[in-house]
């Protein structure tokens, strides 16, 4: 799984037409930029893996979607110093995604519907049917963080916006069907990004299976859930 980006900012500045115009022969092309050393790490707990163990599909309704119990995951991120960082998560089983509802599980108690906010758990072993879905819950009451600023709120936004907001459900999206989320603290004030060494964030996961009747599983299949979680410099 990859954990960490290194991101470079690059610009390319040009001298204007108009000053071209103005009579000269050369024009000077500057490429600026900066690179920002990673100065900080994520981490999951039990190396990532979240196991549902074995289950029966006997104990399975064969004519109505099955729910997954929440499991929970601790997520960490470690910065040699305060740092602006926030992160991201990216489905790497999209394809396989089936679009059921995931009920009661966000930290409102609200269902997870759409496919945006779901990700893929793998498809039978002949490759023809997925098998369900889960969601990726970010449990900001229990998070605890470090730094020099106190009561920071978790926000967070799509990447391709400028407007922060806080969440009152903690979800997240698969960076597929839609842009990326960025997730980080934020002032309560201002809602902008505050800076911190460390923060820990439980993960709540909860999906959905398919009804039986839809699998027809006849041999021992594996859930095969992946996203990747990966940290961007602000």
């Amino acid at each position: 799984m990859k954990l960490n980006k290194l991101l470079v900012a690059l610009s390319l500045t040009f001298i204007s037409g108009s000053v071209l115009a103005a009579g000269g022969d050369t024009a000077t092309l500057k490429v600026t930029g900066k690179l920002v050393p990673g100065a900080c790490a994520v981490n999951l707990d039990n190396a990532g893996i979240v196991d549902y163990g074995t289950m029966l599909m006997t104990n399975l309704s064969a004519t109505e979607d099955n729910q997954l119990p929440e499991k929970r995951i601790n997520m960490g991120i470690k910065c040699n110093s305060e740092r602006l960082v926030a992160y991201i998560l990216h489905d790497e089983r999209r394809d396989s995604l089936y679009n059921g509802v995931i009920k009661n599980a966000t930290v409102d108690g609200s269902d997870i519907p759409a496919s945006s906010n779901q990700f893929g758990l793998g498809l039978t072993n002949d490759g023809e049917t997925t098998l369900g879905a889960y969601t990726v819950i970010n449990w900001f009451p229990d998070m605890t963080y470090s730094g020099s600023t106190d009561n920071l709120v978790f926000i967070s936004k799509k990447i391709t916006s400028d407007d922060w907001s806080r969440t009152a459900s903690g979800s997240t999206v698969n960076g597929v069907d839609v842009a990326a989320r960025l997730h980080t603290l934020g002032n309560p004030d201002t809602l902008t990004p505050a800076a911190f060494s460390e923060l820990k964030v439980p993960l709540s996961i909860k999906g959905v299976l398919r009804k039986g009747e839809d699998l027809k599983i006849t041999d021992e299949t594996n859930l095969d859930g992946e996203a990747t979680i990966s940290l961007v410099y602000l």
